[in-house]
Formats: structure tokens, C-alpha cells, sequence
């Protein structure tokens, strides 16, 4: 068979009809875009942490509050289980380093990213070493290892090894070595590495890592993952044992031992802050949108093709009269097919080049198209070959039927089981664009819902600071001078900030233990937050002079410890003083917790929180520079609105919904695009009907409702297909959420609105201009 024949017959049929092969290559053109750039997002979402030639090997332990342990479980649980080879405990350790190049100089500040870990870790997570000042690493408390990206930042070109770094201006510390920036696809990202030796100087506390109470690390094990269960056996072993030994009466649930690989850790339902997290959901719905613009693009591509057997069909049969096989017939149209996919990847590939620096932007994740033979083998070859059969096969077996004594007859195909299939095509056509819609609308409802939503405690007109050291230090003279202003109404500290309770503990109480959320604060806490007391009295300033050791706790404490007379209780031997409503501590995926809060000024020492008087911000902001300045000259004031970090918890959800809203209009764009074309020829072939109506006296407007009718009883279908299919997906979506808004009939029925007036619309100037012909010049023709 002469291909070079089949190409030029090819190019001639595509040619001919340049309308639709626009069309088509358009189509194919947006769709295989979107395709790509949905497959390259997803593909990375998998890849996270198995950049580690040993990932499958690295467990973090679980016992409770979000894989927060304390700093006892993994040198306890490695000298006692031979299985575990390694362990690693790790914690977020951030802060400013200052760097003087000399005694004359004035210091160099850089805010760090960092953690304190054991030197373990560089095995663990196989951290690449570029530079190095001694043998061993993060040995003593006063070494410190930085990235290169760090390195570059505080230094430039000069070597960093050797040189001593200050720490909050109060721990000096040496750099030991210099490692690689962490790639892309870890879920940890960090520019600094402490010694985990150094919180006990810190903290002032030479038993730091050794107080079973504080919970802030997160315990890496390394083992055979065929040895997990027997590993989560002996640890629960171990864990009954300690408290059979305390003399608490064991219960099952005190036993909540897990260990979760380290490439799980991205989807977990953590809210960690040590870790970035995506979401399964979500890539399963990208993953479904990349299949329907395909399959849109597809049928778009076979109604054309059917729509033109009427015009094709006499080409199609003199050629079988002169001889050609329908084999070769079948090929010669597959042919079309397979030269359309192949421009329409050629321009797909050029535009998701093009919009990729704005893709991985917008996304967060730094992604790379790769060209590589077996992808461009791929792409220009195995793809054009089976997407263009595939896609020309039903065409392409549909017109190649045609018989020669059709011909003979001067007949033409009518196409009727064409018109069926094109109906189905287009109601299925139509409700992959209406479940996108429905998708859109719940997705934006449910964001206004988190947005909305009463967190327990006041957002609004609250600024944000991190504190430091020369501010923590003479906090008293900050806060008066500061509220000497009008325009400050509060200010308040505490140990982590209000809506992500990362620190933990366990509580014990009646032969129970719980995991809970331990938060530090001072005396104005619930002043500024706006908290409601519900039983007993708030923190005062009398307790804080006489050193009292004293808790508040909220609501739902109370169930938990199974008393009525809360106040007569203790927390780990300490007073209950007062309970305050329920408040969230994490985003509206979680649940909201039992809380213990302590009156612990000192401990407080992370962030400030400054309620300001709605009427005069910038005036408050100007006045609080000024304090802030005197006291502590080393740190410019950074802030941020309390809302805006609230809002930022839920940059996930708003960036799928803008992805979600932009796959969806492409989506329903190519929709109309092969609604358009097909109601071009569906017109055209119903000319002579509609000029028969209208010498029988059928107006303009009634022939423009019933050409109209056909389309709406598909749209109907449609929406009867897509709604059970868009309520399922989207209450998958909406579990992530314990807090959550309901997809209700108002989104349904818009929907349906908004795809009958797009389907319309998209068909109106066709059905307008075939029914005001004049049927005297048509009937004449005929």
C-alpha cells in the first residue's frame, strides 16, 4: 500500500473540510494541554519522598496527636527492638541567625526554616553533604549545618564552613558542613540543621530531652517493612508494660501504636508543620478531568466525522467503484486521524512548554516536561498512532459501508444510526460538562463556608508578630508602651500560634491517658482572642505574681474526664481554674480537640498576637514600629493579619478550586465548540423541512423553539446523568472536611440553568439563521 498516497489523500480530506479540521485540532489541541499538565501535576504528587534510595525502609512512628512523640520513644524503642536499625527524632527549630564578617561590622540577620534533629538524620534522609569542617556531624550542641541555597544567602561566594553563626543572638554555634538544598519532592523543606542537642540550652533545662511530657518530635525509624508488624507488636508490648509498671489500670485505647511509611506521610491526615500534604481526592478528580477533556475532544472529533457521511459518502463509494478495498478505505480515514493527533500533540507539547514557568507557580511544585526518546517516542509516535485510530475507527468503519450500488442509485447515507450516535455522544458530551459545573459551585461553597466559618474565637483587626529574644525579654515594657496607645486594644503571647496547635502532651487522668493540644499563654489571652468563660474565672494577674500553676481547659475536656464538677479537677496535678468555649486549633479538616491551656508567660515565647482598634489601623501599626524598634533594634517588625493566616491554611483548596474552575471552562469550552459545528450541519441538513414549515404558515420564532427542543431534552438527559455522578464525587471531597457545608439543590439546579443557557447560546445563531430563510430561494434551489 503506497503510503505516501494514503498521506496526500489524508491531507487533501482534511483540506477540504479545513472548518472542522480546525475544529478538531483545536480541540485535541486544548485537551491533550490540559491532559499533560493534569499528568505531570499528579505524577509529582506520587513522587514525594521517594527521591531516598531507601524510602520504603523509613516508618515515622505514630502514638497519637498527628505523629508528634516525645523525645524518649526512639532511643527507648531502638535499644529494645533489634528489628529497628536506625532511629531519628526531628522537630521544627526555626529562627535568625546573625553572622559579623568582624568585630566592626554590624551583624548579618537570616531568618531560618530549621530543625533540630539527631545526627542520624543525614542518613535517614540521605542529605547530601557538599562541604564539611570536621568528620562528624552534629555531634555537639554548638554545630549547626546549613543548605547551600542558605550558604549562597548569607554568605555568597565565601566559604561558610568554620565560621560561627549566632542563634537569636544567644547560642553561638559553628558550621560544621554544608548540604544540598532539599530537592522538590521532599514534604520536608528545611535551610538549616541544629543538633538536637541544643534545645536543653535553649531551654534552660539540662532534662529537656529527657521529659516524657513534652511531645514535639516526630520519630523516624528505619527497618525491613516486612518486619512493621512485628515492630508495632513489640512497641505496644513495651507500652503496656509502662503502664502496668506506673500502676495505671491498662485500657485498650492507650494503645494507639502505628507505624506510617515515610511516601504516606503527603497524603496523611496530619496537619503538621513540619510536612507539606496533598490530598488523594483531589488528584482523583484532576486525574477524572484529564480523561473527560480527552474524551470530550474525542467525541467532538467522531461527531464531525459522522455529521459529514452524508457529503463523504459519495467520495467514499466511487471509490470503492474504482476499486479500493474497504481495508484500504479504513486506513485512509484512520489516516486523518492519526495526522490531526499528531499537529494537535506537535502544538500541545509547544503550549504546555509555554504555560509551565505559570503552571508550576500557580501549583507550588517546581514541574519539568521531559523529553526524553522514550517520551517523545511516546508522544510523536505510539500516541499519534493509537489516539488517531482510535479516534478515526468508528468514522472511518461507519462511511467505508457505503456500497457501489448505492452510488449507482444516486442515494446518499442518511445517517440515522450517525444521528443516534451523535445524540448519545452529545448527552454524554454534556454531562461530563455538567458534573464540572456542580463541582465548581460546591467547591466555591464550601470555601466561602471555611472562610465564614466561626473558628471560637476572634479573627478580626488581630495582627500576628513572631518575638524574639530582646522583646521577649523586656515583654512587660513592650506591651505597656503599646497599649499607652488607643488605637492597641490587647496584646497577648503564646507558644504556637492559635490556629495550628502543634505542641502536645499527655494528660493522665483516672488510669486514662490522652493526647491533647498543650498551649502556653500569659494572662491577656482570652482578653484578646474574644473567649467566652463558661464556668469558673479567667487568668488574672494575681495568679501570675504568685506563681500559681494554673490551667484553663475548654469544653470538651469536661466529657473526657466524665465529671460535672470540672473545677475540682486537676490536669497532670495542676489547677483547673476555668473553662472557656470550644475553639479550633487546626484547619476545618480536623475535628476540634480537647485543650489544656497554661498560664505560662515565659514559655509563651513564639508569637504575639495584637488585637487593634478597627477604626485606626495604620495609626496603631505606626505606634507599635516605634516600640517595637526601641526594644529590639536586631528585628525589623514583620506582621501579618491574623485572617490572612487563617485563610493561607486553605491555600490547597483555593488553589484546586481556581485549577478545578480553569480544567472545567476548558472543559465546557470544547463542549461548545463541537456543539457549534455539529449544529451547523444539523441545520443545514433540516433547510428544506424548515422552509416546507414555513410556507404552511410556522413562524420564525416557533420554528427557532422547535429546532431549540431537541437540544433541551438532551440537555435534561444530561443533567439526569451528571447529578448522582457529581453529588458522589463531591461529597468524597467534602470528607476531608469535618466541618463542611452540604452540596444542596441550589447548585444542582444552577447547574442545569447554566448548561441549558450555554447550549443554547452556543447553538442560537445557527437555529436564528436557518429559520429567518427565505423559503422561496431555498424551495427554487431544491
Amino acid at each position: 500500500m503506497n503510503i505516501i498516497y494514503i498521506l496526500k489523500s489524508a491531507l487533501l480530506c482534511i483540506r477540504s473540510n479545513l472548518r472542522n479540521s480546525i475544529i478538531n485540532i483545536t480541540g485535541l489541541s486544548a485537551a491533550l494541554t490540559v491532559f499533560l499538565l493534569i499528568v505531570m501535576f499528579v505524577d509529582f504528587q506520587y513522587s514525594y519522598n521517594r527521591h531516598i534510595p531507601h524510602y520504603e525502609e523509613i516508618f515515622r512512628l505514630e502514638r497519637g496527636f498527628h505523629g508528634i512523640t516525645n523525645a524518649l520513644h526512639g532511643p527507648d524503642y531502638s535499644m529494645q527492638i533489634p528489628e529497628i536499625k536506625s532511629s531519628c527524632r526531628i522537630t521544627f527549630n526555626g529562627g535568625s541567625l546573625f553572622y559579623r564578617p568582624d568585630e566592626h561590622s554590624p551583624a548579618i540577620r537570616t531568618k531560618t526554616s530549621g530543625v533540630a534533629a539527631d545526627s542520624s538524620v543525614l542518613e535517614m534522609f540521605d542529605i547530601e553533604i557538599k562541604e564539611q569542617y570536621s568528620e562528624s556531624l552534629l555531634q555537639t550542641p554548638r554545630s549547626i549545618l546549613i543548605s547551600a541555597g542558605l550558604a549562597e544567602k548569607m554568605f555568597g561566594g565565601t566559604p561558610p564552613v568554620g565560621k560561627t553563626v549566632s542563634l537569636e543572638n544567644k547560642h553561638d554555634l559553628v558550621i560544621e558542613g554544608v548540604f544540598e538544598t532539599l530537592p522538590p519532592e521532599s514534604t520536608m523543606s528545611f535551610d538549616a540543621i541544629f543538633s538536637l542537642d541544643l534545645l536543653p540550652l535553649t531551654y534552660g533545662n539540662p532534662d529537656y530531652l529527657r521529659n516524657y511530657g513534652v511531645w514535639r518530635y516526630e520519630t523516624f525509624f528505619r527497618l525491613d517493612p516486612g518486619n512493621r508488624d512485628e515492630v508495632v507488636r513489640k512497641i505496644e508490648e513495651i507500652v503496656k508494660e509502662k503502664y502496668e509498671r506506673s500502676g495505671a489500670e491498662f485500657a485498650d485505647e492507650n494503645i494507639d501504636v502505628n507505624l506510617m511509611p515515610l511516601d504516606y506521610i503527603y497524603f496523611s491526615e496530619t496537619a503538621d508543620v513540619l510536612h507539606k500534604h496533598g490530598d488523594k481526592t483531589n488528584n482523583l478528580i484532576f486525574s477524572i478531568i484529564a480523561g473527560f477533556v480527552l474524551v470530550i475532544a474525542g467525541i467532538n472529533f467522531i461527531n464531525l466525522s459522522t455529521a459529514q457521511a452524508g457529503t463523504r459518502s459519495k467520495a467514499t463509494g466511487l471509490k470503492k467503484i474504482l476499486g479500493a478495498s474497504r481495508t484500504s478505505l479504513i486506513i485512509q480515514i484512520c489516516a486523518e486521524g492519526i495526522i490531526i493527533v499528531f499537529v494537535s500533540i506537535i502544538i500541545a507539547l509547544a503550549l504546555s512548554e509555554l504555560l509551565l514557568p505559570w503552571y508550576s507557580e500557580f501549583v507550588n511544585i517546581d514541574l519539568n516536561l521531559q523529553f526524553t526518546p522514550g517520551n517523545l517516542i511516546l508522544f510523536l509516535i505510539i500516541a499519534p498512532l493509537v489516539l488517531g485510530s482510535l479516534s478515526g475507527l468508528f468514522p472511518a468503519f461507519y462511511l467505508s459501508r457505503v456500497s457501489p450500488a448505492t452510488i449507482l442509485k444516486k442515494e446518499m447515507v442518511t445517517g440515522k444510526g450517525g444521528m443516534r450516535l451523535r445524540s448519545f455522544l452529545t448527552v454524554f458530551q454534556f454531562s461530563i460538562s455538567i458534573f464540572l459545573i456542580v463541582g465548581t459551585f460546591v467547591v466555591n461553597k464550601q470555601l466561602r463556608f471555611a472562610k465564614n466559618y466561626n473558628p471560637g474565637y476572634t479573627t478580626e483587626n488581630i495582627i500576628q508578630v513572631t518575638l524574639n529574644n530582646q522583646i521577649n525579654d523586656r515583654f512587660d515594657v513592650f506591651k505597656e508602651n503599646s497599649l499607652a496607645n488607643p488605637s492597641i486594644e490587647g496584646i497577648t503571647r503564646m507558644n504556637q500560634a492559635i490556629y495550628r496547635a502543634g505542641s502536645v502532651w499527655s494528660v493522665f487522668h483516672n488510669d486514662k491517658n490522652f493526647t491533647w493540644p498543650f498551649i502556653q499563654v500569659d494572662e491577656d489571652f482570652v482578653n484578646v482572642f474574644g473567649l467566652e468563660i463558661v464556668k469558673g474565672e479567667d487568668f488574672s494577674e494575681s495568679m501570675l505574681q504568685r506563681g500559681e500553676r494554673v490551667f484553663l481547659v475548654n469544653e470538651l475536656v469536661i466529657p473526657a474526664f466524665e465529671t460535672d464538677d470540672i473545677l475540682n479537677e486537676k490536669v497532670n496535678n495542676h489547677e483547673i481554674v476555668g473553662v472557656v468555649n470550644n475553639f479550633h486549633t487546626a484547619s476545618l479538616k480536623s475535628d476540634m480537640q480537647p485543650v489544656t491551656i497554661a498560664l505560662s508567660p515565659g514559655g509563651a515565647s513564639a508569637f504575639g498576637f495584637i488585637r487593634l482598634n478597627p477604626e485606626n489601623h495604620s495609626e496603631a501599626i505606626a505606634s507599635l514600629r516605634n516600640t517595637w524598634n526601641e526594644l529590639s533594634p536586631d528585628y525589623p517588625l514583620e506582621y501579618e493579619y491574623l485572617t490572612d493566616k487563617i485563610e493561607n491554611a486553605y491555600i490547597s483548596e483555593k488553589k484546586f478550586m481556581e485549577l478545578f474552575i480553569y480544567f472545567a471552562l476548558i472543559s465546557i469550552i470544547l463542549s461548545c465548540l463541537g456543539l457549534f459545528a455539529l449544529a451547523s450541519y444539523t441545520t443545514e441538513n433540516r433547510v428544506k423541512e424548515i422552509c416546507i414549515r414555513k410556507v404552511h404558515g410556522a413562524t420564525s420564532h416557533g420554528i427557532s423553539l422547535n429546532l431549540s427542543f431537541d437540544l433541551t431534552k438532551k440537555v435534561i438527559i444530561s443533567n439526569l446523568i451528571a447529578w448522582p455522578v457529581a453529588w458522589y464525587f463531591m461529597n468524597r471531597w467534602l470528607e476531608n472536611f469535618v466541618y463542611r457545608t452540604e452540596p444542596g439543590a441550589g447548585e444542582f439546579l444552577l447547574a442545569a440553568l447554566t448548561a441549558q443557557v450555554i447550549a443554547l447560546a452556543t447553538v442560537s445563531w445557527h437555529v436564528y439563521s436557518t429559520a429567518r430563510k427565505n423559503p422561496a430561494k431555498t424551495l427554487r434551489y431544491e
